[in-house]
């Protein structure tokens, strides 16, 4: 992974366009020496969101899971357990 600075990045966009897009390559973006985001291909951002959509499927049937063994519980109830009332 390549790393440079937005400044840098402003001012060579479109190479670094053209490295993500046909050399698949991920772009680093500092300000002040910090990653603050990054530049990668379409590939890799549709990679990035099946990952994601993967991680939110499993947290919703570890929920359901959960609602099957223990059952489920009142806004009130939900409320109180937290503080909220």
């Amino acid at each position: 992974m390549q790393k440079v600075s937005f400044v840098e990045f402003r001012k060579h966009l479109s190479e670094f366009v053209g490295q993500a897009r046909f050399a698949n390559e991920r772009i680093a973006v500092t300000h002040h020496g910090k990653v603050v985001g990054g530049f990668v291909s379409a590939e890799a951002l549709h990679l990035l969101e099946e990952l994601e959509m993967q991680k939110d499927i499993e947290v919703f049937d570890r929920g359901m899971e959960s609602i099957k063994k223990q059952g489920t519980i009142s806004l009130e109830e939900f409320r109180k357990g937290i503080g909220l009332e």
